[in-house]
Protein backbone atom coordinates (compact mmCIF):
# COMPACT_ATOMS: atom_id res chain seq x y z
CA UNK A 1 0.00 0.00 0.00
CA UNK A 2 1.17 3.73 -0.91
CA UNK A 3 3.00 5.50 2.01
CA UNK A 4 0.59 8.05 4.52
CA UNK A 5 0.58 11.66 3.34
CA UNK A 6 1.35 14.39 6.03
CA UNK A 7 -1.28 16.25 7.49
CA UNK A 8 0.06 19.50 6.12
CA UNK A 9 -0.53 17.83 2.39
CA UNK A 10 -3.99 16.72 3.62
CA UNK A 11 -4.44 20.82 4.73
CA UNK A 12 -2.88 21.67 1.17
CA UNK A 13 -5.57 19.88 -0.11
CA UNK A 14 -8.20 21.30 2.08
CA UNK A 15 -6.51 24.93 0.71
CA UNK A 16 -7.27 23.84 -2.74
CA UNK A 17 -11.48 22.42 -1.98
CA UNK A 18 -12.10 26.38 -0.47
CA UNK A 19 -10.19 28.45 -3.44
CA UNK A 20 -11.49 26.44 -6.45
CA UNK A 21 -15.21 26.28 -4.67
CA UNK A 22 -14.56 29.88 -4.02
CA UNK A 23 -13.79 30.90 -7.37
CA UNK A 24 -16.78 28.78 -9.16
CA UNK A 25 -19.11 30.58 -6.29
CA UNK A 26 -17.69 34.10 -7.50
CA UNK A 27 -17.80 33.50 -11.39
CA UNK A 28 -21.82 31.07 -11.06
CA UNK A 29 -24.38 30.76 -8.78
CA UNK A 30 -23.07 27.72 -6.68
CA UNK A 31 -25.48 24.66 -6.00
CA UNK A 32 -25.78 24.04 -1.68
CA UNK A 33 -23.89 20.48 -2.34
CA UNK A 34 -20.21 23.13 -2.98
CA UNK A 35 -20.66 24.27 0.49
CA UNK A 36 -21.72 20.84 1.88
CA UNK A 37 -18.23 19.20 0.63
CA UNK A 38 -16.42 21.84 2.38
CA UNK A 39 -17.70 21.42 5.87
CA UNK A 40 -18.34 17.73 5.77
CA UNK A 41 -14.55 17.53 4.06
CA UNK A 42 -12.89 19.83 7.31
CA UNK A 43 -15.35 18.00 10.37
CA UNK A 44 -16.49 14.97 9.40
CA UNK A 45 -15.19 13.63 6.17
CA UNK A 46 -14.68 9.89 7.23
CA UNK A 47 -11.47 8.75 5.61
CA UNK A 48 -9.94 5.54 5.93
CA UNK A 49 -6.78 5.90 4.12
CA UNK A 50 -5.08 8.42 1.65
CA UNK A 51 -1.23 8.21 -0.03
CA UNK A 52 0.45 7.15 -2.90
CA UNK A 53 1.18 4.18 -5.20
CA UNK A 54 4.24 3.97 -7.88
CA UNK A 55 3.01 3.19 -11.20
CA UNK A 56 6.35 2.79 -13.27
CA UNK A 57 7.70 6.28 -12.77
CA UNK A 58 4.80 7.86 -11.21
CA UNK A 59 3.48 8.33 -8.03
CA UNK A 60 -0.28 8.32 -7.98
CA UNK A 61 -2.35 10.01 -5.18
CA UNK A 62 -5.50 8.46 -3.76
CA UNK A 63 -7.84 8.44 -1.33
CA UNK A 64 -10.56 6.63 0.24
CA UNK A 65 -14.04 7.43 2.44
CA UNK A 66 -16.32 5.75 3.46
CA UNK A 67 -16.75 1.75 3.95
CA UNK A 68 -18.14 -1.32 1.75
CA UNK A 69 -18.33 -2.28 -1.68
CA UNK A 70 -15.48 -0.34 -3.30
CA UNK A 71 -16.35 2.51 -5.91
CA UNK A 72 -13.28 4.13 -8.22
CA UNK A 73 -13.98 7.73 -9.51
CA UNK A 74 -11.95 8.82 -11.73
CA UNK A 75 -11.96 12.69 -13.06
CA UNK A 76 -11.62 14.52 -16.51
CA UNK A 77 -8.84 16.33 -17.64
CA UNK A 78 -6.94 19.03 -16.56
CA UNK A 79 -8.98 18.43 -12.86
CA UNK A 80 -8.25 16.37 -9.76
CA UNK A 81 -10.25 14.28 -7.86
CA UNK A 82 -12.20 17.12 -5.77
CA UNK A 83 -14.37 17.67 -8.99
CA UNK A 84 -16.39 14.91 -7.18
CA UNK A 85 -16.78 17.04 -4.29
CA UNK A 86 -20.59 16.93 -5.09
CA UNK A 87 -20.82 12.80 -5.36
CA UNK A 88 -18.22 12.13 -2.59
CA UNK A 89 -20.66 12.74 0.67
CA UNK A 90 -23.45 11.38 -0.51
CA UNK A 91 -21.61 7.90 -2.27
CA UNK A 92 -19.41 7.29 0.55
CA UNK A 93 -22.61 6.58 2.49
CA UNK A 94 -23.27 3.20 1.00
CA UNK A 95 -19.78 2.29 -0.65
CA UNK A 96 -16.10 2.63 -0.19
CA UNK A 97 -15.38 5.03 -2.20
CA UNK A 98 -11.90 5.75 -3.70
CA UNK A 99 -10.35 8.44 -5.76
CA UNK A 100 -6.77 9.18 -7.54
CA UNK A 101 -5.46 11.86 -9.35
CA UNK A 102 -4.79 10.90 -13.00
CA UNK A 103 -0.79 10.58 -13.37
CA UNK A 104 0.25 14.38 -14.20
CA UNK A 105 -2.43 16.10 -12.41
CA UNK A 106 -3.46 16.90 -9.37
CA UNK A 107 -1.32 15.76 -6.48
CA UNK A 108 0.39 12.67 -9.23
CA UNK A 109 3.60 13.24 -10.65
CA UNK A 110 3.75 12.69 -14.43
CA UNK A 111 5.95 9.95 -15.08
CA UNK A 112 7.53 9.75 -18.43
CA UNK A 113 4.95 7.05 -20.39
CA UNK A 114 2.79 8.73 -23.44
CA UNK A 115 -0.71 9.99 -22.11
CA UNK A 116 -3.16 7.95 -23.62
CA UNK A 117 -6.18 5.93 -22.02
CA UNK A 118 -4.44 2.33 -22.16
CA UNK A 119 -1.95 4.26 -19.48
CA UNK A 120 -4.70 5.50 -17.13
CA UNK A 121 -6.56 2.19 -17.50
CA UNK A 122 -2.93 0.70 -16.15
CA UNK A 123 -2.81 3.24 -13.58
CA UNK A 124 -6.01 2.78 -12.06
CA UNK A 125 -5.56 -1.06 -12.31
CA UNK A 126 -2.38 -0.28 -10.06
CA UNK A 127 -3.97 1.41 -7.78
CA UNK A 128 -6.59 -1.64 -7.02
CA UNK A 129 -3.73 -3.82 -6.94
CA UNK A 130 -1.62 -1.91 -4.40
CA UNK A 131 -4.92 -1.19 -2.26
CA UNK A 132 -6.17 -5.16 -2.47
CA UNK A 133 -9.12 -4.76 -4.91
CA UNK A 134 -9.75 -7.30 -6.99
CA UNK A 135 -12.98 -5.71 -8.46
CA UNK A 136 -14.97 -2.75 -8.25
CA UNK A 137 -17.56 -0.50 -10.16
CA UNK A 138 -16.28 2.65 -11.37
CA UNK A 139 -17.66 6.19 -12.05
CA UNK A 140 -15.71 8.41 -14.73
CA UNK A 141 -16.45 11.70 -15.44
CA UNK A 142 -15.49 12.66 -18.85
CA UNK A 143 -11.57 11.23 -19.47
CA UNK A 144 -12.40 9.34 -16.41
CA UNK A 145 -15.38 8.03 -18.46
CA UNK A 146 -13.21 7.23 -21.18
CA UNK A 147 -10.66 5.86 -19.12
CA UNK A 148 -13.45 3.19 -17.44
CA UNK A 149 -14.63 2.17 -20.76
CA UNK A 150 -11.26 0.73 -21.85
CA UNK A 151 -10.62 -0.43 -18.43
CA UNK A 152 -14.08 -2.37 -19.21
CA UNK A 153 -12.86 -3.80 -22.35
CA UNK A 154 -9.22 -4.61 -21.42
CA UNK A 155 -10.34 -6.59 -17.94
CA UNK A 156 -13.87 -6.62 -17.65
CA UNK A 157 -13.74 -9.56 -14.97
CA UNK A 158 -12.30 -6.49 -12.69
CA UNK A 159 -15.06 -4.13 -13.24
CA UNK A 160 -18.34 -4.67 -11.99
CA UNK A 161 -20.74 -1.72 -13.54
CA UNK A 162 -19.39 0.96 -14.98
CA UNK A 163 -20.95 5.21 -14.91
CA UNK A 164 -19.71 6.74 -17.83
CA UNK A 165 -20.26 10.61 -17.69
CA UNK A 166 -19.81 12.79 -20.12
CA UNK A 167 -17.37 10.03 -21.87
CA UNK A 168 -17.08 9.82 -26.21
CA UNK A 169 -15.76 6.69 -27.84
CA UNK A 170 -14.03 8.65 -30.78
CA UNK A 171 -12.97 12.96 -31.21
CA UNK A 172 -15.88 13.09 -33.43
CA UNK A 173 -18.46 12.66 -30.64
CA UNK A 174 -16.99 16.15 -28.96
CA UNK A 175 -19.25 19.00 -30.52
CA UNK A 176 -16.96 21.83 -29.71
CA UNK A 177 -13.17 21.59 -30.65
CA UNK A 178 -10.44 19.70 -28.42
CA UNK A 179 -8.86 23.10 -26.61
CA UNK A 180 -12.24 24.59 -26.07
CA UNK A 181 -12.26 23.16 -22.10
CA UNK A 182 -9.22 25.88 -22.02
CA UNK A 183 -10.87 29.26 -23.10
CA UNK A 184 -13.14 30.03 -20.43
CA UNK A 185 -13.14 30.38 -16.45
CA UNK A 186 -13.33 27.14 -15.91
CA UNK A 187 -9.75 26.79 -17.81
CA UNK A 188 -8.65 29.25 -15.42
CA UNK A 189 -9.98 27.24 -12.29
CA UNK A 190 -7.97 24.34 -13.64
CA UNK A 191 -4.94 26.40 -13.91
CA UNK A 192 -5.00 27.74 -10.49
CA UNK A 193 -5.77 23.94 -9.13
CA UNK A 194 -3.07 22.49 -11.02
CA UNK A 195 -0.54 25.15 -9.51
CA UNK A 196 -1.60 24.70 -5.86
CA UNK A 197 -1.73 20.86 -6.05
CA UNK A 198 0.90 19.83 -8.57
CA UNK A 199 4.43 18.22 -7.92
CA UNK A 200 5.59 20.07 -10.59
CA UNK A 201 3.28 23.63 -11.02
CA UNK A 202 5.58 24.83 -13.73
CA UNK A 203 4.59 21.76 -16.40
CA UNK A 204 1.10 23.51 -16.42
CA UNK A 205 1.27 24.30 -20.47
CA UNK A 206 3.06 20.73 -21.14
CA UNK A 207 -0.15 19.02 -19.68
CA UNK A 208 -2.38 21.34 -21.57
CA UNK A 209 -0.96 20.27 -24.61
CA UNK A 210 -0.48 16.96 -23.77
CA UNK A 211 -4.01 16.65 -23.37
CA UNK A 212 -5.38 18.55 -26.60
CA UNK A 213 -3.10 16.17 -28.63
CA UNK A 214 -4.89 13.58 -26.43
CA UNK A 215 -8.42 14.41 -27.09
CA UNK A 216 -7.43 15.18 -30.54
CA UNK A 217 -6.35 11.78 -31.33
CA UNK A 218 -8.20 9.45 -29.13
CA UNK A 219 -9.81 7.24 -27.63
CA UNK A 220 -10.61 5.27 -30.57
CA UNK A 221 -13.27 2.87 -29.22
CA UNK A 222 -15.51 0.95 -32.21
CA UNK A 223 -18.70 0.03 -31.81
CA UNK A 224 -17.84 -3.41 -32.59
CA UNK A 225 -15.96 -3.32 -29.41
CA UNK A 226 -18.56 -1.63 -27.09
CA UNK A 227 -20.79 -4.49 -28.19
CA UNK A 228 -18.67 -6.83 -26.62
CA UNK A 229 -19.05 -5.53 -23.10
CA UNK A 230 -21.28 -7.94 -21.11
CA UNK A 231 -21.04 -5.28 -17.89
CA UNK A 232 -23.83 -2.92 -17.23
CA UNK A 233 -23.19 0.09 -18.00
CA UNK A 234 -24.62 3.61 -16.97
CA UNK A 235 -23.66 6.75 -19.73
CA UNK A 236 -24.90 9.98 -18.55
CA UNK A 237 -24.55 13.42 -19.96
CA UNK A 238 -26.02 17.20 -19.71
CA UNK A 239 -28.37 18.30 -22.13
CA UNK A 240 -26.05 20.51 -23.05
CA UNK A 241 -22.80 18.66 -23.04
CA UNK A 242 -19.82 19.02 -25.41
CA UNK A 243 -20.18 15.11 -26.16
CA UNK A 244 -23.22 15.28 -28.75
CA UNK A 245 -26.62 13.27 -28.11
CA UNK A 246 -26.62 11.09 -31.25
CA UNK A 247 -22.92 9.79 -30.56
CA UNK A 248 -23.67 8.77 -27.12
CA UNK A 249 -27.19 7.47 -28.46
CA UNK A 250 -25.05 4.97 -30.62
CA UNK A 251 -22.90 3.96 -27.99
CA UNK A 252 -25.76 2.87 -25.91
CA UNK A 253 -27.40 1.04 -28.55
CA UNK A 254 -24.06 -1.08 -28.88
CA UNK A 255 -23.64 -1.71 -25.40
CA UNK A 256 -26.28 -4.77 -24.67
CA UNK A 257 -26.43 -4.12 -21.25
CA UNK A 258 -26.69 -0.33 -21.04
CA UNK A 259 -28.66 2.24 -20.87
CA UNK A 260 -28.59 6.46 -21.01
CA UNK A 261 -29.52 9.21 -18.69
CA UNK A 262 -29.94 13.02 -20.13
CA UNK A 263 -29.83 15.65 -17.36
CA UNK A 264 -31.68 18.18 -18.82
CA UNK A 265 -30.50 21.69 -18.52
CA UNK A 266 -27.24 20.50 -17.40
CA UNK A 267 -23.77 20.61 -20.01
CA UNK A 268 -20.53 19.17 -19.36
CA UNK A 269 -20.14 20.60 -15.37
CA UNK A 270 -23.00 18.61 -14.45
CA UNK A 271 -20.95 17.03 -11.74
CA UNK A 272 -20.84 20.61 -9.79
CA UNK A 273 -24.00 22.24 -10.82
CA UNK A 274 -26.26 19.08 -10.82
CA UNK A 275 -24.93 17.11 -8.45
CA UNK A 276 -28.18 15.66 -6.35
CA UNK A 277 -29.63 15.28 -9.59
CA UNK A 278 -26.68 13.40 -11.05
CA UNK A 279 -26.13 11.33 -7.72
CA UNK A 280 -29.81 10.29 -7.65
CA UNK A 281 -29.17 8.44 -10.83
CA UNK A 282 -25.95 7.33 -10.16
CA UNK A 283 -27.17 5.31 -6.92
CA UNK A 284 -30.47 4.22 -8.46
CA UNK A 285 -28.23 2.58 -10.66
CA UNK A 286 -25.30 1.24 -8.57
CA UNK A 287 -27.50 -0.39 -6.07
CA UNK A 288 -29.63 -2.18 -8.60
CA UNK A 289 -28.93 -5.73 -8.21
CA UNK A 290 -27.07 -6.51 -11.42
CA UNK A 291 -28.96 -9.45 -13.53
CA UNK A 292 -26.28 -11.65 -12.81
CA UNK A 293 -26.86 -11.12 -9.16
CA UNK A 294 -29.19 -12.45 -6.88
CA UNK A 295 -30.98 -9.39 -4.33
CA UNK A 296 -30.38 -8.79 -0.75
Amino acid sequence: MGKIVSRSKMLGSLLVIVIVAGLMAFFAEPEQALIEFIGWRLFQADVTARGEVRSGQAQLHYQIFGKGKPVVLLHGGASLSEIFMGQIPELSRHFRVITTDSRGQGRSSRGVLSLTYHTLSADVFQVMDSLGVPKADVVGWSDGGITGLVMTLEHPERIGKLVAISANRTPEGISSGPDSEFDHVPGFISWLAYRLSSPHPEKWQTLQDELVALWTTLPQIRLSDLAEIANPVLLIAGEHDIVSIPHLQEMQNAIPDSRLAIVRDAGHDLLIWHSRELNDVILGFLQEPASNENPD
